[in-house]
Protein backbone atom coordinates (compact mmCIF):
# COMPACT_ATOMS: atom_id res chain seq x y z
CA UNK A 1 0.00 0.00 0.00
CA UNK A 2 3.12 2.47 -0.53
CA UNK A 3 1.78 3.70 -3.66
CA UNK A 4 -0.29 6.22 -4.46
CA UNK A 5 -3.75 4.93 -5.87
CA UNK A 6 -6.52 6.78 -8.17
CA UNK A 7 -9.58 5.46 -6.08
CA UNK A 8 -9.53 4.38 -2.22
CA UNK A 9 -12.94 2.89 -1.23
CA UNK A 10 -13.62 2.39 2.09
CA UNK A 11 -15.88 -0.47 3.12
CA UNK A 12 -16.43 -3.59 1.27
CA UNK A 13 -20.26 -4.45 1.75
CA UNK A 14 -22.46 -4.43 -1.79
CA UNK A 15 -22.17 -0.91 -2.09
CA UNK A 16 -18.30 -0.46 -1.73
CA UNK A 17 -17.91 -4.05 -3.55
CA UNK A 18 -19.88 -3.16 -6.77
CA UNK A 19 -17.94 -0.04 -6.97
CA UNK A 20 -14.86 -1.15 -6.74
CA UNK A 21 -15.34 -4.00 -9.30
CA UNK A 22 -16.49 -1.79 -11.48
CA UNK A 23 -13.43 0.99 -11.17
CA UNK A 24 -10.65 -1.89 -11.13
CA UNK A 25 -11.59 -2.52 -14.81
CA UNK A 26 -10.42 0.46 -15.96
CA UNK A 27 -7.66 1.19 -13.54
CA UNK A 28 -5.64 -1.29 -11.21
CA UNK A 29 -4.57 1.20 -8.97
CA UNK A 30 -7.82 0.57 -6.84
CA UNK A 31 -7.62 -0.37 -3.29
CA UNK A 32 -10.37 -1.35 -1.26
CA UNK A 33 -10.01 -1.47 2.63
CA UNK A 34 -12.30 -3.33 4.90
CA UNK A 35 -12.49 -3.87 8.96
CA UNK A 36 -13.35 -7.62 8.67
CA UNK A 37 -11.25 -10.05 7.24
CA UNK A 38 -13.41 -10.95 4.56
CA UNK A 39 -15.45 -9.06 1.99
CA UNK A 40 -19.26 -8.72 1.38
CA UNK A 41 -20.24 -7.13 4.68
CA UNK A 42 -23.35 -8.20 6.08
CA UNK A 43 -24.33 -10.15 2.97
CA UNK A 44 -21.83 -12.65 4.21
CA UNK A 45 -23.86 -13.24 7.40
CA UNK A 46 -27.39 -14.67 7.82
CA UNK A 47 -30.18 -12.31 6.18
CA UNK A 48 -33.38 -12.03 4.54
CA UNK A 49 -32.47 -11.93 0.39
CA UNK A 50 -35.18 -10.14 -1.47
CA UNK A 51 -35.93 -7.23 -3.65
CA UNK A 52 -39.15 -5.66 -3.88
CA UNK A 53 -40.58 -5.17 -7.75
CA UNK A 54 -39.79 -1.25 -7.68
CA UNK A 55 -38.26 0.68 -10.03
CA UNK A 56 -35.63 0.98 -8.20
CA UNK A 57 -35.22 -2.62 -7.40
CA UNK A 58 -35.32 -3.14 -10.87
CA UNK A 59 -32.44 -1.15 -12.08
CA UNK A 60 -30.54 -2.00 -9.01
CA UNK A 61 -30.77 -5.64 -10.30
CA UNK A 62 -30.38 -4.88 -13.57
CA UNK A 63 -26.71 -2.90 -12.56
CA UNK A 64 -25.87 -5.98 -10.88
CA UNK A 65 -26.16 -8.34 -13.65
CA UNK A 66 -24.09 -5.65 -16.10
CA UNK A 67 -21.41 -5.88 -13.09
CA UNK A 68 -21.59 -9.97 -12.70
CA UNK A 69 -22.58 -11.26 -16.21
CA UNK A 70 -24.86 -13.46 -14.83
CA UNK A 71 -28.39 -13.45 -14.81
CA UNK A 72 -29.80 -12.53 -11.19
CA UNK A 73 -33.42 -10.87 -11.47
CA UNK A 74 -35.93 -14.12 -12.52
CA UNK A 75 -39.61 -13.39 -12.85
CA UNK A 76 -41.91 -11.23 -10.26
CA UNK A 77 -43.68 -13.44 -7.79
CA UNK A 78 -46.74 -11.99 -5.90
CA UNK A 79 -46.33 -13.28 -2.26
CA UNK A 80 -48.40 -10.93 0.10
CA UNK A 81 -46.73 -11.16 3.57
CA UNK A 82 -48.56 -12.66 6.67
CA UNK A 83 -48.79 -12.02 9.61
CA UNK A 84 -50.43 -14.15 12.96
CA UNK A 85 -53.51 -12.65 14.93
CA UNK A 86 -56.09 -13.77 16.90
CA UNK A 87 -55.24 -17.37 17.10
CA UNK A 88 -54.85 -17.49 12.77
CA UNK A 89 -52.26 -16.42 9.97
CA UNK A 90 -53.67 -14.03 7.84
CA UNK A 91 -52.63 -11.29 5.30
CA UNK A 92 -50.47 -8.79 6.61
CA UNK A 93 -52.20 -5.82 6.10
CA UNK A 94 -50.26 -2.75 7.67
CA UNK A 95 -48.96 -2.07 11.40
CA UNK A 96 -52.27 0.75 11.86
CA UNK A 97 -50.92 2.95 14.83
CA UNK A 98 -48.67 -0.15 16.46
CA UNK A 99 -45.85 0.69 13.39
CA UNK A 100 -42.38 0.00 15.41
CA UNK A 101 -39.67 2.41 15.59
CA UNK A 102 -38.23 0.54 12.91
CA UNK A 103 -40.71 0.99 10.60
CA UNK A 104 -38.72 2.22 7.43
CA UNK A 105 -36.05 -0.78 7.95
CA UNK A 106 -39.09 -3.17 8.27
CA UNK A 107 -40.73 -2.01 5.67
CA UNK A 108 -38.81 -3.43 2.83
CA UNK A 109 -39.98 -6.71 3.48
CA UNK A 110 -44.26 -5.34 3.68
CA UNK A 111 -44.36 -5.76 -0.55
CA UNK A 112 -46.58 -7.92 -1.91
CA UNK A 113 -44.27 -8.02 -4.82
CA UNK A 114 -40.78 -9.81 -5.18
CA UNK A 115 -38.23 -10.51 -7.82
CA UNK A 116 -37.24 -14.16 -8.20
CA UNK A 117 -33.58 -14.45 -7.33
CA UNK A 118 -31.85 -16.49 -9.71
CA UNK A 119 -28.76 -16.15 -8.04
CA UNK A 120 -28.39 -15.44 -4.24
CA UNK A 121 -26.32 -12.60 -2.51
CA UNK A 122 -23.26 -15.09 -1.70
CA UNK A 123 -23.00 -15.34 -5.97
CA UNK A 124 -22.67 -12.20 -6.32
CA UNK A 125 -20.10 -11.43 -3.83
CA UNK A 126 -18.31 -14.46 -5.38
CA UNK A 127 -18.35 -12.80 -8.72
CA UNK A 128 -17.89 -9.15 -7.81
CA UNK A 129 -14.66 -10.43 -6.22
CA UNK A 130 -13.70 -12.53 -8.76
CA UNK A 131 -13.78 -9.12 -11.26
CA UNK A 132 -12.06 -6.79 -8.82
CA UNK A 133 -8.83 -6.68 -10.28
CA UNK A 134 -7.21 -4.26 -7.63
CA UNK A 135 -5.67 -4.49 -4.03
CA UNK A 136 -8.30 -5.55 -0.98
CA UNK A 137 -6.99 -4.61 2.43
CA UNK A 138 -8.74 -6.84 4.97
CA UNK A 139 -8.29 -5.85 8.72
CA UNK A 140 -7.88 -2.27 7.79
CA UNK A 141 -9.50 0.11 9.96
CA UNK A 142 -9.70 3.90 8.95
CA UNK A 143 -8.78 5.81 12.17
CA UNK A 144 -8.47 9.51 10.20
CA UNK A 145 -9.07 10.96 7.06
CA UNK A 146 -5.78 13.64 6.13
CA UNK A 147 -6.80 16.92 4.27
CA UNK A 148 -5.27 19.75 3.12
CA UNK A 149 -6.26 22.50 0.66
CA UNK A 150 -9.67 20.96 0.39
CA UNK A 151 -8.80 17.81 -0.66
CA UNK A 152 -8.29 14.15 1.17
CA UNK A 153 -4.67 13.77 0.53
CA UNK A 154 -4.41 10.28 3.01
CA UNK A 155 -6.18 7.94 5.04
CA UNK A 156 -4.35 6.83 8.77
CA UNK A 157 -4.91 3.03 9.34
CA UNK A 158 -5.12 1.16 11.95
CA UNK A 159 -3.43 4.26 13.88
CA UNK A 160 -0.28 4.10 11.99
CA UNK A 161 -0.42 3.54 8.44
CA UNK A 162 -0.87 6.02 5.56
CA UNK A 163 -2.95 5.17 2.47
CA UNK A 164 -2.86 7.88 -0.84
CA UNK A 165 -5.03 8.32 -2.80
CA UNK A 166 -6.12 10.76 -5.41
CA UNK A 167 -9.76 9.96 -4.94
CA UNK A 168 -11.71 8.42 -1.94
CA UNK A 169 -15.31 6.61 -1.65
CA UNK A 170 -16.53 6.07 1.87
CA UNK A 171 -19.04 3.47 2.19
CA UNK A 172 -19.07 2.76 5.82
CA UNK A 173 -20.61 3.46 8.72
CA UNK A 174 -21.97 7.40 8.44
CA UNK A 175 -22.04 8.68 11.75
CA UNK A 176 -18.19 7.49 12.09
CA UNK A 177 -17.23 10.58 9.71
CA UNK A 178 -18.13 12.98 12.99
CA UNK A 179 -14.69 11.41 13.97
CA UNK A 180 -12.94 10.76 10.95
CA UNK A 181 -13.12 14.49 9.20
CA UNK A 182 -11.57 17.05 10.41
CA UNK A 183 -14.33 19.48 12.13
CA UNK A 184 -13.08 22.57 9.85
CA UNK A 185 -14.95 19.84 6.91
CA UNK A 186 -17.98 19.17 8.26
CA UNK A 187 -20.74 22.20 8.77
CA UNK A 188 -21.99 22.47 12.04
CA UNK A 189 -25.53 21.62 11.70
CA UNK A 190 -24.37 18.70 9.15
CA UNK A 191 -23.10 17.54 12.19
CA UNK A 192 -25.79 17.79 14.73
CA UNK A 193 -27.91 16.08 12.40
CA UNK A 194 -25.24 12.86 11.81
CA UNK A 195 -25.29 12.50 15.59
CA UNK A 196 -29.14 12.35 15.55
CA UNK A 197 -30.08 10.29 13.14
CA UNK A 198 -31.09 7.23 14.64
CA UNK A 199 -29.47 3.73 13.72
CA UNK A 200 -29.79 0.03 14.19
CA UNK A 201 -28.26 -2.84 15.63
CA UNK A 202 -29.88 -5.69 13.30
CA UNK A 203 -30.37 -8.95 15.64
CA UNK A 204 -30.69 -12.18 12.81
CA UNK A 205 -31.53 -15.62 13.92
CA UNK A 206 -31.47 -18.37 11.98
CA UNK A 207 -33.27 -21.60 12.29
CA UNK A 208 -32.72 -25.29 11.50
CA UNK A 209 -36.01 -27.32 11.97
CA UNK A 210 -36.18 -30.91 12.56
CA UNK A 211 -37.95 -30.73 8.95
CA UNK A 212 -39.90 -27.90 6.98
CA UNK A 213 -42.36 -26.42 8.89
CA UNK A 214 -44.66 -24.87 6.18
CA UNK A 215 -44.91 -24.98 2.28
CA UNK A 216 -45.49 -20.76 2.58
CA UNK A 217 -41.97 -18.80 1.06
CA UNK A 218 -44.10 -15.85 2.24
CA UNK A 219 -42.54 -13.22 4.71
CA UNK A 220 -44.25 -12.93 7.99
CA UNK A 221 -44.35 -10.25 9.63
CA UNK A 222 -45.45 -10.48 13.78
CA UNK A 223 -46.31 -8.69 15.90
CA UNK A 224 -47.08 -9.34 19.41
CA UNK A 225 -49.99 -9.98 21.06
CA UNK A 226 -49.20 -9.16 24.52
CA UNK A 227 -47.56 -6.07 25.99
CA UNK A 228 -44.89 -6.68 28.14
CA UNK A 229 -43.50 -9.56 24.73
CA UNK A 230 -43.91 -7.40 22.03
CA UNK A 231 -41.09 -7.19 20.03
CA UNK A 232 -41.63 -6.73 15.85
CA UNK A 233 -39.83 -8.72 13.81
CA UNK A 234 -39.99 -10.54 9.81
CA UNK A 235 -38.95 -13.91 8.70
CA UNK A 236 -39.26 -16.38 6.32
CA UNK A 237 -39.31 -20.46 5.90
CA UNK A 238 -37.27 -21.90 3.53
CA UNK A 239 -37.54 -26.19 3.02
CA UNK A 240 -36.41 -26.87 7.00
CA UNK A 241 -34.47 -23.52 7.69
CA UNK A 242 -35.92 -20.15 8.63
CA UNK A 243 -34.19 -16.58 9.01
CA UNK A 244 -35.53 -13.86 11.43
CA UNK A 245 -34.21 -10.00 12.12
CA UNK A 246 -35.31 -7.57 14.31
CA UNK A 247 -34.07 -4.47 15.10
CA UNK A 248 -32.53 -2.58 18.37
CA UNK A 249 -31.50 0.83 18.62
CA UNK A 250 -27.70 1.12 18.51
CA UNK A 251 -27.20 2.62 22.06
CA UNK A 252 -29.39 -0.10 23.71
CA UNK A 253 -27.56 -3.10 20.98
CA UNK A 254 -24.71 -2.08 23.38
CA UNK A 255 -26.20 -4.42 26.48
CA UNK A 256 -25.66 -7.86 25.19
CA UNK A 257 -28.97 -9.03 28.11
CA UNK A 258 -31.32 -6.44 25.23
CA UNK A 259 -30.36 -8.25 22.09
CA UNK A 260 -30.63 -11.37 24.10
CA UNK A 261 -33.73 -10.72 24.99
CA UNK A 262 -34.81 -9.32 21.75
CA UNK A 263 -34.06 -13.45 20.26
CA UNK A 264 -35.66 -14.92 22.83
CA UNK A 265 -38.66 -13.15 21.94
CA UNK A 266 -38.81 -14.06 18.62
CA UNK A 267 -38.73 -17.40 19.27
CA UNK A 268 -41.75 -16.96 21.17
CA UNK A 269 -43.31 -15.08 18.38
CA UNK A 270 -42.82 -17.93 16.30
CA UNK A 271 -44.06 -20.88 18.46
CA UNK A 272 -47.18 -18.35 18.49
CA UNK A 273 -47.51 -18.88 14.89
CA UNK A 274 -46.12 -22.36 14.42
CA UNK A 275 -46.42 -24.38 17.82
CA UNK A 276 -44.71 -26.97 16.58
CA UNK A 277 -41.79 -25.33 14.96
CA UNK A 278 -39.52 -24.99 17.70
CA UNK A 279 -37.71 -28.57 18.94
CA UNK A 280 -34.62 -29.84 21.30
CA UNK A 281 -32.95 -30.59 17.45
CA UNK A 282 -33.85 -26.77 16.15
CA UNK A 283 -30.14 -25.68 15.40
CA UNK A 284 -29.21 -21.75 15.89
CA UNK A 285 -27.31 -19.63 14.06
CA UNK A 286 -27.07 -15.96 15.36
CA UNK A 287 -26.12 -12.94 13.73
CA UNK A 288 -25.86 -9.16 15.12
CA UNK A 289 -24.66 -6.19 13.12
CA UNK A 290 -24.54 -2.83 14.54
CA UNK A 291 -24.76 0.84 12.18
CA UNK A 292 -27.30 -1.10 10.23
CA UNK A 293 -29.33 1.01 8.61
CA UNK A 294 -31.15 4.61 9.68
CA UNK A 295 -31.77 7.83 7.35
CA UNK A 296 -30.01 9.99 6.75
CA UNK A 297 -30.56 13.56 5.13
CA UNK A 298 -27.99 14.71 3.78
CA UNK A 299 -26.95 18.00 1.44
CA UNK A 300 -24.14 16.35 -0.73
CA UNK A 301 -22.71 17.85 -3.74
CA UNK A 302 -24.37 17.08 -6.87
CA UNK A 303 -22.21 14.61 -7.97
CA UNK A 304 -22.73 12.73 -4.40
CA UNK A 305 -19.02 14.40 -3.24
CA UNK A 306 -18.88 15.60 0.31
CA UNK A 307 -19.77 19.42 0.05
CA UNK A 308 -16.06 20.63 1.66
CA UNK A 309 -14.42 17.79 -0.11
CA UNK A 310 -13.73 17.39 -3.89
CA UNK A 311 -12.62 13.92 -3.96
CA UNK A 312 -14.38 12.51 -1.39
CA UNK A 313 -17.89 10.48 -2.10
CA UNK A 314 -20.59 9.03 -0.31
CA UNK A 315 -21.21 5.94 -0.88
CA UNK A 316 -23.05 4.29 1.96
CA UNK A 317 -26.57 2.83 1.17
CA UNK A 318 -28.10 5.12 4.09
CA UNK A 319 -28.45 7.90 2.69
CA UNK A 320 -30.76 6.56 -0.42
CA UNK A 321 -34.40 6.58 0.06
CA UNK A 322 -34.34 3.04 -1.24
CA UNK A 323 -33.37 0.69 1.80
CA UNK A 324 -31.34 -2.80 2.21
CA UNK A 325 -29.75 -4.13 -0.78
CA UNK A 326 -31.34 -2.12 -3.13
CA UNK A 327 -30.12 1.04 -1.44
CA UNK A 328 -26.70 -0.11 -1.64
CA UNK A 329 -27.18 -0.73 -5.31
CA UNK A 330 -28.66 2.12 -6.04
CA UNK A 331 -26.00 4.48 -4.55
CA UNK A 332 -23.60 2.28 -6.34
CA UNK A 333 -25.11 3.31 -9.06
CA UNK A 334 -24.82 7.29 -8.77
CA UNK A 335 -21.23 7.32 -7.60
CA UNK A 336 -19.84 5.33 -10.81
CA UNK A 337 -21.95 7.73 -12.80
CA UNK A 338 -20.44 10.78 -11.15
CA UNK A 339 -17.31 8.89 -11.60
CA UNK A 340 -18.00 9.05 -14.89
CA UNK A 341 -18.96 5.66 -15.41
CA UNK A 342 -22.48 4.93 -16.09
CA UNK A 343 -24.77 1.87 -16.26
CA UNK A 344 -25.13 0.65 -20.03
CA UNK A 345 -28.22 -1.18 -20.10
CA UNK A 346 -30.52 1.41 -18.20
CA UNK A 347 -33.17 3.64 -19.94
CA UNK A 348 -32.56 7.52 -18.56
CA UNK A 349 -36.01 7.46 -17.64
CA UNK A 350 -35.51 4.04 -14.77
CA UNK A 351 -32.43 5.19 -13.15
CA UNK A 352 -32.41 6.41 -9.58
CA UNK A 353 -32.04 10.20 -10.13
CA UNK A 354 -35.09 10.10 -11.96
CA UNK A 355 -37.38 7.99 -9.88
CA UNK A 356 -36.10 9.99 -6.90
Amino acid sequence: MSSIFDFVVIGSGLSGLSIASKLSQETEKVLLLDSAEVAGGWLRKPHLAAVPVTLSGENGLTFLEELTSIKIAGASREIPPLTFEDGVLKTFMGFGEKAPEFYEELAYYCSSEYFELKALPSIWIQRLLENFKGTFAPRSIVTKFIVENGKVQNLLINGTKKVYGHNFIYCGDVKSLNRLLPTDFIPTRLQTKISKTKTWTRATLQLDHESPVTESSAFHILNGTSQDEIVTCVGQFQGSTSTWTTFVPDEEAEDAEIIGQALKRIKRQIKRAYPDSLTEKTLEKISVQPNFGGSFDMKLNANQSWPELENLWIGSSSIQKSKNIVGALNQAQLILSALGFPSTNLHPSRTPEAEA
